[in-house]
């Protein structure tokens, strides 16, 4: 090994080492700013208390994600001890991200490069079951490199069968598109001698084995129906709500995610050329996965899921270039590793800056969540919250207000599909069918805004609808009103 290479291994593994960093950094100075994080705490706490997901609560993926973020929550019930999970991915990602960048031959420069962006990128970036679908997807090229070229080891196989069950298990149309889309990549594109029988066999019976588990488990919880229920019958719905567009009203304007709508859509037909028409197997599989993982936008393609998707189409590209561009030349690497450091540092200040502003930030405090969150979020939840807890004989459900909801429904489990009452967590029962789940009840409130712009965008509106036309309105609290179920 020549002291550039070493110099080039040293530099992958600082950068690892400082990724890591930069992510204990962000999870103790993190700010909630939107209800998804709630809300996945809220599922994993559900589980560690005993709960059948699909059947004690509502949720609209597969559960792998909620299975492993629950398991701090076993021991320490709090929303801090499951942001440790956090850094407990991060180090296999940065690991497979090295042997990745390794296997695919990038030069050096290009190499730190496609690194540092993706390390920084999923560090800075919020851990939910996307996030957790790409790590999954990165140790897939990394694992598909390795077998392409060569007759890969029963070991390899059912390595390859895991990790294909443990994606579908964490998202169920993400995962289930990149497994089919690699399968039948290595089939066709990888070299003869390593699509043997017994690599396919083996390939198959782990899936087989661990998909069996699972059916296991929700016969034996008797959750099957429900899982159905809210994994297609509800995910379909949840696709075809009305009020999607909304969500460009919440987090950017139509404009500005159209022009990365755009960007994804160009790299990804950049990407699919690629695998196409490229020569070499490594990087043809490579493409083909990135192609794949391109369907993470779906069905909300708002900025986060983009920019997970643009982050794993970056992999095959940059490779590309690396094969194509003479970037031998001194000034070009020097040039390469100035803006990497520059970039680095950028991080790590940002990352310093944040938790100075973190002990000044606005905080929920209660049993199990004491975090920083967005003014705005407090504003949000402060009157209401404020209301139910100064009520406690009366039994009050929320509707629209997600934020308010979940900072306070962790202090009790309630009735499975008022959770979240959202359109896609409903499963295959309509709005107006789980309210009269709860009519006839004595001292049985809801509550929506009293403004209807105010509402969340995945909303029923139905359901709204409903609620102002067969109860009695009682009272007005901040932006909201009460009403009596009847």
């Amino acid at each position: 090994m020549n002291q550039s290479e070493k110099k080039y291994i040293h530099l992958l593994w600082i950068t690892g080492v400082l990724t890591v960093i930069v992510k204990i950094v962000m999870i103790c100075t993190y700010e909630i700013t939107e209800c998804d994080d709630l809300w996945q705490f809220y599922n994993c706490l559900m589980i560690s208390k005993g709960a059948v997901i699909y059947k004690d609560f509502a949720c609209v993926t597969t559960p792998l994600f909620y299975y492993i973020f629950s398991i701090p929550l076993f021991f320490v019930k709090t929303y801090s001890a499951m942001k440790i999970m956090q850094v407990f991915l991060m180090i296999p990602l940065v690991l497979v991200l090295y042997g990745l960048v390794k296997k695919l031959n990038l030069c050096h420069s290009l190499g730190i490069i496609l690194y540092g962006i993706i390390a920084i990128c999923m560090a800075l970036f919020p851990m939910e079951y996307n996030a957790l679908v790409t790590i999954l997807t990165i140790a897939l090229m990394y694992l598909m490199c390795r077998m392409g070229e060569r007759t890969p080891s029963t070991k390899e196989m059912v390595l390859y069968g895991f990790l294909s069950s443990a994606m579908i298990l964490t998202k169920q149309t993400t995962g289930g598109m990149i497994v089919v889309v690699s399968f039948l990549a290595w089939l066709f594109c990888s070299k003869k001698e390593s699509r043997t029988i017994k690599a396919v066999v083996s390939y198959i019976l782990t899936g087989l084995l661990c998909g069996g588990t699972f059916l296991v488990y929700l016969f034996v919880t008797k959750s099957f129906g429900d899982f159905w229920d809210n994994c297609f019958s509800g995910a379909k719905k949840f696709s075809q709500n009305s009020n999607l567009s909304l969500i460009f009203q919440v987090q950017n304007t139509f404009k500005d995610v159209l022009a990365v709508q755009f960007a994804v859509v160009l790299l990804a037909i950049l990407v699919l050329v690629l695998a196409i028409r490229c020569k070499d197997t490594k990087l043809r599989l490579t493409s083909w996965i990135a192609f794949a993982h391109t369907i993470v936008i779906y069905p909300i393609p708002n900025m986060k899921h983009m920019e997970l998707a643009i982050i794993v189409l970056l992999i095959p590209l940059i490779a590309f270039a690396s094969r194509k561009v003479d970037l031998s030349s001194e000034t070009f690497v020097k040039e390469l590793n100035a803006i990497f450091y520059v970039m680095m540092l950028a991080t790590i200040g940002y990352a310093v800056f944040m938790i100075p502003k973190s002990l000044q930030a606005d905080k929920i405090h209660t049993t199990y969540v004491n975090t920083a969150v967005d003014p705005k979020t407090v504003q949000k939840t402060k009157e209401i919250v404020e209301y139910v807890k100064n009520n406690p004989d009366k039994k009050i459900y929320s509707i629209e207000d997600v934020y308010s909801y979940v900072a306070f429904a962790a202090e009790q489990m309630p009735e499975p599909y008022f959770n979240i009452y959202l359109q896609g967590n409903l499963g295959n029962h309509s709005p107006i069918e789980i309210l009269k789940q709860i009519e006839g009840q004595e001292n049985t409130y809801v509550y929506i805004y009293h403004d209807k712009k105010d509402m969340f965008w995945q909303t029923p509106s139905e359901g709204r609808d409903y609620i102002e036309k067969n109860y009695s309105l009682i009272e007005q609290c901040g932006k909201f009103d009460i009403y009596q179920v009847k």
